[in-house]
C-alpha cells in the first residue's frame, strides 16, 4: 500500500479523534421564548417573559434599550398554529414553531413611533431590539478553536425609511448585526474583563452590502473597539425584501484579525494571548436610529466551534 496514503489515512483517523465540534447556542429556534429585558440600558433587569408553552425556561433575553415603550406584560396571540406573536403599537415579536412558514423568529420595530415622529439629534439614544444569550460557560478559549462556524438565515419583511428634510444618513439608519463579544476571561490576567465588540452585519438601510467599520464605540460607557469587516465578508447576495439570504461562514479568521487589529491599536493592551480571551455573549437584532418601519425573520440559527481536544484550557473562568 501507498506509504502517502497511510499517513494520510492516518492522519484523518487521528483528526477525527481529535475534533470535536460544540455548539454553542441552547435553543437555537427561540421555542423556550424570551426574557424581556427592562429598557434602562446596562441595568439587565427582567420585567417579564415571553413564552409560548409555561414551564419552559427562556434560554434567550430580549433587549429594548433606549425604547419608550416596553414590550413586557403583553398577553401573547396565537392566530394560527405554530405561530406565536407578542405586540405593543412600536414593536412586534413572532416566534414560529420550526419548518414552519413563520419559523423561528421575526423582529419588527416602528421607531417613527418610538422618536414621535421626529429625528433623533447627535448624540441622542436610539431604540434597540436585540436578542442575546450568554456563552461563557461552553465556549473554549479562543487557542482551543479551530473552526467557529455562524449560521444564519434571514428574510427582510419590510424596511420602509422616512427621508424628510432632517434626514442624515451619518445619523439616521435601520441596522441589523450579529454581535459577538470577545472577553478576556482569565482572572489570572491583568486584562481580566477586558473585551471588543466583533460584528457580523446583516443589513443595512444605506447600503446594498455594509462597509468595512474599525472604530471606537462611544455610544456605550464601555467605548470598546467594534470590529466590523463589511457585508461582502458574510453575504454572497444583498439583502433585499422577500427574499432569504444566507450567512454560512467560518468566522474564526476574522475574529483573529479583530484581535489584531485591536492589539495594533492600543487595545486590549494587557494580554496578547489567545488563551485568555473567549467568546462570551452572541446577540442579533435591529438598532433604528432613524425614522423606520422594519421587520426581519430570522431562522436557523447556529453557532458551532470545532476544537482540537489535544489543546488544552489554561484556566477556568
Amino acid at each position: 500500500m501507498n506509504k502517502r496514503f497511510l499517513i494520510f489515512t492516518f492522519f484523518i483517523l487521528v483528526k477525527g479523534i481529535w475534533a470535536a465540534e460544540v455548539q454553542l447556542l441552547t435553543d437555537c429556534h427561540f421555542q423556550g421564548g424570551l426574557e424581556v429585558l427592562n429598557p434602562a440600558h446596562g441595568k439587565s433587569v427582567v420585567d417579564d417573559k415571553l413564552v409560548m408553552e409555561e414551564g419552559r425556561e427562556p434560554a434567550w433575553q430580549l433587549a429594548q434599550w433606549h425604547s419608550g415603550y416596553s414590550i413586557a406584560g403583553v398577553e401573547v396571540k396565537n392566530p394560527t398554529p405554530g405561530k406565536y406573536i407578542f405586540e405593543n403599537s412600536a414593536k412586534q415579536v413572532i416566534i414560529g414553531k420550526p419548518d414552519s412558514d413563520w419559523s423561528d423568529l421575526t423582529l419588527s420595530l416602528d421607531s417613527v413611533i418610538e422618536y414621535k415622529d421626529s429625528y433623533r439629534k447627535s448624540g441622542e439614544p436610539w431604540p434597540h431590539l436585540l436578542v442575546s444569550q450568554g456563552i461563557v460557560d461552553c465556549c473554549p478559549s479562543l487557542a482551543a478553536i479551530k473552526v467557529l462556524t455562524y449560521h444564519l438565515e434571514a428574510k427582510l419583511n419590510y424596511c420602509k425609511t422616512e427621508k424628510r428634510a432632517g434626514y442624515d444618513t451619518a445619523l439616521h439608519c435601520a441596522q441589523i448585526s450579529g454581535v459577538l463579544i470577545i472577553q478576556n476571561r482569565n482572572q489570572a490576567s491583568a486584562g481580566y474583563g477586558d473585551f471588543l465588540w466583533f460584528q457580523i452585519p446583516v443589513f443595512d438601510d444605506r447600503y446594498e452590502y455594509s462597509p468595512l467599520l474599525i472604530m471606537q464605540d462611544f455610544a456605550d460607557p464601555s467605548q470598546k473597539m467594534i470590529y466590523n469587516p463589511g457585508a461582502r465578508a458574510y453575504l454572497s447576495e444583498p439583502v433585499k425584501e422577500g427574499q432569504w439570504v444566507t450567512i454560512d461562514k467560518d468566522i474564526y479568521p476574522q475574529i483573529l484579525k479583530a484581535l489584531e487589529t485591536a492589539w495594533e491599536k492600543g487595545y486590549l493592551k494587557d494580554s496578547r494571548e489567545l488563551a485568555d480571551y473567549k467568546i462570551t455573549s452572541v446577540i442579533l437584532g435591529w438598532e433604528v436610529t432613524g425614522l423606520n418601519r422594519v421587520s426581519m425573520q430570522f431562522r436557523n440559527f447556529s453557532f458551532a466551534a470545532i476544537t482540537n481536544d489535544n489543546s488544552p484550557e489554561e484556566f477556568v473562568p
